[in-house]
């Protein structure tokens, strides 16, 4: 006897187990319900054997997880929508774990195939890149609008996130309904995970290129390309290469000075790097002297900062100064390398 179920719940539930074992009732049956009246499809013994019961008695095994139902509706012809039928079958719990015919077990333990689970799974991580990408495209460039702050703190936001409600459901599980049965939410539920990771991808997807010190993948594009340029509308002074307006090619090295240093718009990025870096000095503000932040990496040795700041750059290089202006165009960005005679910033070593 259940003790959370009332004397009449426990009456009914005990006929209906009573029944199945005595192969009177089917594994599934079905409640009839009339205006003051019942019938069950599937039960084959004496009908005057059959208890009163009603719906709320039903609603009490499905929500002890006695019994699994599916309900079906009908409209009256004054517009009012009732219950008509119910098809149940008696769940493991009610047998205590012996099952009186391995047939209720696979009805109630169907396994999903490996091939859908798969599926689906690709297509809530799908989901989850297309959702962010949707939703920022809707503001601005994907790649322009992620920054590396905001790569770093969403992503820490959502792996707390994700692991506080985890850990909360583990020790506090949350009462669920699912398909008319009362459950408990113990975790969260996978699609929601692949959802989740489908963000954090998509966060990190404009920080690419900062995996080029691991693959050192300027040395392999050196040995199988030359992807540098020379401006086109440079100049020589004292035998090194600066310009004026130049319109800044995408991904491409420009080098500079005496090209043993170079620039380059890199993804969200100006770059500035070269085998020579590390003998300059250089200082840096954005277009509205406030300060800008400025990253420098090893592997190759390489400074770099938000390009969309409009970065003003002053270099110190072979006793001789220089300023680096970036403009922005409706769809490019130009740069100006010239000679200065003083500084307006101090600088810093690149170490």
């Amino acid at each position: 006897m259940d003790e959370k179920l009332t004397e009449e719940q426990n009456h009914v539930l005990q006929w209906l187990i009573n029944k199945r074992n005595q192969n009177e009732l089917e594994i599934e049956f079905t409640f009839l319900w009339f205006e003051e009246s019942y019938d069950i499809i599937g039960y084959t013994g004496k009908k005057e054997e059959k208890p009163s019961l009603s719906k709320i008695t039903l609603d009490a095994l499905i929500a002890e997880n006695y019994l699994q139902c599916e309900i079906n509706y009908n409209t009256s012809n004054f517009g009012s929508t009732y219950e008509s039928t119910r098809i149940c079958i008696l769940k493991p719990k009610a047998f205590h774990g012996k099952i009186k015919n391995n047939k209720l077990d696979n009805i109630s333990k169907v396994h999903k195939p490996i091939q859908q689970i798969l599926i689906l799974y690709l297509m809530y991580l799908t989901a989850g890149i297309l959702f962010l990408g949707s939703v920022l495209d809707t503001i601005s460039s994907t790649l322009s609008l992620i920054s590396k702050d905001i790569s770093f703190w969403g992503t820490i936001v959502l792996i707390v996130l994700w692991l506080t409600i985890s850990l909360f459901l583990k020790l506090h599980p949350l009462t669920w309904i699912i398909n008319d049965n009362k459950t408990k939410l113990k975790g969260l539920n996978p699609k929601i995970n692949f959802a989740i990771l489908g963000i954090i991808i998509m966060l990190w997807l404009p920080r690419i290129n900062d995996l080029k010190p691991i693959l050192n993948w300027d040395f392999i594009k050196d040995k199988f390309s030359n992807n540098s340029i020379e401006p086109e509308n440079s100049k020589t002074h004292s035998s090194l290469i600066i310009f004026r307006n130049m319109e800044l090619p995408y991904l491409r090295e420009v080098p500079i000075l005496d090209k043993t240093l170079f620039i380059k718009y890199s993804y969200n990025d100006l770059v500035i790097g070269g085998k020579n870096i590390q003998k300059i000095q250089y200082a840096a503000h954005k277009e509205n002297s406030k300060d800008i932040d400025v990253y420098i990496f090893n592997y190759p040795k390489r400074i770099s900062m938000s390009i969309h700041d409009l970065p003003f750059v002053e270099i110190k290089y072979k006793d001789k100064i220089y300023s680096l202006e970036i403009i922005k165009m409706e769809s490019s960005f130009l740069a100006t390398l010239e000679p200065i005679s003083d500084l307006t910033m101090d600088l810093e070593d690149i170490l």
